[in-house]
């Protein structure tokens, strides 16, 4: 293989474990551990997104595809992971103090 080929090769790597600047219903259902059904979300993972404390997607210039920011998406799973982890710890708390 020769310097090219290697190049080339790097960069379907990188474009394979950098993170989308972007994500779509589809995506954002993936990274909460919810799968698709010929493409549809679950009404779950659409109560999500529409939830207040969700951030707010932009539309495409077609007007009709809605997209939010990767990192904007990635934080608020993280932080409810952490409030999740939060809640579990006092409720151990509780049961160990009756």
């Amino acid at each position: 293989m020769d310097n090219s080929e290697m190049d080339l090769l790097a960069d379907k790597i990188a474009d394979r474990i950098r993170p989308p600047l972007v994500v779509n219903q589809n995506q954002i259902s993936a990274m909460l551990g919810f799968s698709c059904i010929q493409g549809k979300v679950s009404q779950t993972v659409r109560n999500i997104i529409n939830r207040p404390d969700f951030w707010a997607p932009f539309y495409l210039s077609d007007g009709k595809s809605k997209r939010w920011r990767y990192i904007d998406v990635q934080a608020w799973i993280n932080g409810l992971y952490h409030e999740e982890l939060k809640l579990r710890r006092i409720a151990s708390i509780r049961r160990r103090a009756s």
